[in-house]
């Protein structure tokens, strides 16, 4: 039974019957990969696959893969991970499906802007005006990607689209939800 250190194993175990045996303590994502070298855990999960790599990429020194990604959650396909599944497409059923797509939209807003209720639209539209500048800027652009840091927005009104239909899941996709992660 292959060890990991994140709760997406609770997840996978309730739903596709995975055997992850889930190993709470680690307190960071190096903390887990330390572990994982150390040999104390088999795997991890991570909203950011980027970050667990070296420069950017999964290449050791003698030239071979340093993680195998076995699975990918969100709402499409990671760019450098196109080969691997999502969620969603391991689903076995509709009501597996449903489930899926709602944990592919909430691991979608792994790091969401916002701002509170009744923000009146102009400004709102400002500042997503000033995000998406932001965004496209190319010495912002060239210091993220000297830190090693993910870039990949998300424009406002579709991610205020995604958080309502989050929101408004019908009862029955909460109650599956309830089921998988017990």
């Amino acid at each position: 039974m292959p060890k990991t250190g994140k709760p997406s194993s609770q997840v996978t175990n309730g739903a596709l019957r995975t055997k992850f045996k889930l190993v709470s303590g680690y307190t960071s994502g190096p903390d887990m990969n330390l572990a994982m070298e150390r040999g104390e855990i088999d795997g991890r999960g991570t909203s950011n696959p980027g970050a667990m790599l070296p420069g950017g990429r999964n290449i050791g020194p003698d030239g071979r893969p340093l993680f195998n990604f076995i699975l990918q959650w969100g709402v499409k396909h990671n760019e450098d991970f196109g080969t691997v599944p999502l969620l969603s497409e391991l689903a076995q059923n509709s009501e597996q499906k449903i489930v899926f797509d709602f944990l592919g939209k909430v691991a979608s807003l792994s790091r969401p802007i916002a701002t509170n209720a009744g923000v009146p639209a102009e400004r709102v539209e400002a500042l997503r005006r000033a995000f998406d500048t932001t965004m496209q800027d190319a010495e912002f652009r060239s210091e993220a990607q000297r830190q090693g840091m993910e870039i990949s927005p998300m424009a406002g009104a579709p991610l205020q689209r995604l958080v309502a239909e989050i929101i408004e899941a019908p009862r029955a996709v909460k109650e599956a939800m309830r089921e998988v992660v017990k």
